[in-house]
């Protein structure tokens, strides 16, 4: 029963085991029910009852997750509420400037969690490491809960050395955002650094346009990045004649090592274990299905981290692509006819599904319903494809002044245009509507979606005998 989709089942395992470790957070009593499913398991087994063996064993995988889970849990920031502590940071986004001081947001050693700082000093630098005392404070936002430190203007702080990777991942990205600086407007700048290495944080008036259009996924470092940087490698490795999995190779390695500039967003790192998972079935020549390929990055995503189910972008991405995985089910693309009629088809039917399957999930979080997104995305996503493109050449070619003038010089009216579309897309009357699901309603809203789905594969397999 398992057989097929085995790591897909596997990663559902995980979700449920995280669901359970949160209404049942008792360590020893999940590690002391393994055994025991383990001996049921076993006996239905030894019964020849396969079908409860397996159920067993499907049980027995969701309590080894719950207990990684609570294991994990365990090592909370709560404990340092009370006085001031020692932590040593690493900052992850480019400071922002307020009136008095700036805001930027670190990770702590140890921790998976991402703490607010406000910073006095304004000496914390963006992909720096510090060490830094302070009290740590809990604040609720619009129902969720964040960590905040302040620094004063006279607090101590120590910087601290980087290794050679984070090293170079601070000299990559802080000379990639002056390149781009110093070649663009300002405006251009800021969306061109949240475009190509997800720094949200310096989109300002920008951010709330894309919000408004429902198209903020296109800023996400994703499959869509990931793809377009394969490919211009595959091209540039290509005019030396190097062998196709030699330039396979040399891809996987950029795309990790471009995941881990962009700061390893749960959109990015699913994308880059996805690809490297295809890479590794084309050297053992073996196919997988996507839901498998899906199943393997979320077990991965949630050993590195069990809370990273609940962050908003994992959700949204993994989401995203079991939609997609059920579409090329449904809907096998139709090769025949004209090519642009087809992609043209394709990319509307694909917009219309994935917002569909997205739409309680959006709805649970932002409280809107974006009616037009479908629409918008047949033109924004092939032109933010064409400005990725130009961006991703650019990189490659930023020591070349004489090819990056040229490209500077085209991808600046294509930027603000893009802006430019989107917000006439966001100001118009039928861009999205308030309305907001609650947690009720994006499960039964599933489930209905599901048994339809298992209505329909049934009847299709009744049709074929």
């Amino acid at each position: 029963m398992l057989a097929g989709l085995f790591p897909f089942v596997l990663f559902l395992c995980a979700v449920i085991g995280l669901i359970v470790a949160v209404l049942m957070p008792w360590f020893w009593v999940t590690i002391a029910a393994i055994p025991i499913f383990g001996l049921g398991s076993s006996y239905f087994f030894n019964k020849k009852n396969f079908f409860a063996a397996e159920i067993f064993l499907l049980i027995i995988f969701v309590l080894i997750f719950a207990a990684w889970a609570q294991a994990c849990a365990r090592n909370s920031l709560d404990r340092f509420y009370t006085g001031d502590h020692i932590f040593n940071i690493k900052v992850i986004t480019v400071p922002r400037p307020a009136k008095r001081f700036n805001i930027c947001l670190v990770k702590i050693d140890g921790f998976s969690e991402k703490i607010k700082i406000v910073d006095y000093t304004r000496r914390l630098d963006y992909l720096g490491r510090y060490e830094i005392s302070g009290s740590l404070v809990k604040r609720l936002y619009h129902g969720c809960f964040f960590y905040l430190i302040f620094q004063p203007k006279d607090a101590k702080i120590k910087c601290v050395d980087l290794n050679f990777l984070e090293r170079t991942s601070r000299d990559i990205s802080r000379y990639t955002l002056k390149r781009l600086k110093d070649n663009f407007s300002d405006m251009t700048y800021r969306f061109l650094s949240s475009l190509f290495l997800g720094r949200y944080e310096l989109l300002y008036t920008e951010r709330q346009i894309f919000i408004d259009t429902g198209t903020t996924h296109l800023l996400a470092i994703s499959g869509l990045h990931m793809v377009l940087v394969s490919a211009t490698i595959f091209f540039i490795l290509g005019l030396f004649g190097l062998s196709h999995s030699f330039r396979l190779v040399v891809a996987s390695l950029v795309i990790f090592g471009y995941t881990f500039l962009s700061g390893i967003s749960p959109s990015a790192l699913r994308a880059a274990i996805m690809f490297s998972v295809l890479s590794m079935g084309f050297f053992l020549r073996r196919t997988s299905s996507s839901l498998n390929i899906l199943g393997i990055a979320g077990v991965i995503s949630f050993i590195g981290d069990p809370q990273i189910l609940v962050d908003i972008g994992f959700q949204l991405s993994y989401l995203s692509i079991f939609a997609l995985a059920l579409f090329s089910y449904i809907f096998p693309q139709d090769r025949e006819g004209n090519f642009f009629i087809n992609e043209f088809e394709q990319l509307f039917n694909i917009s219309l599904w994935v917002g569909i399957f997205l739409l309680p999930v959006v709805s649970y979080y932002f409280g809107k319903i974006y009616i037009g997104a479908f629409m918008y995305n047949i033109v924004l996503i092939p032109l933010c494809n064409l400005i990725l493109l130009i961006v991703f050449i650019m990189f490659c070619f930023f020591p070349v002044k004489f090819l990056l003038l040229p490209l500077a010089a085209v991808l600046e009216p294509l930027s603000v245009f893009f802006i430019y579309l989107n917000k006439s897309f966001g100001s118009g009357p039928l861009s999205s509507c308030d309305f907001r699901f609650n947690l009720f309603g994006v499960c039964l809203y599933y489930i209905v979606f599901m048994a339809v789905f298992i209505f329909y594969r049934y009847n299709k397999k009744h049709e074929k005998i």
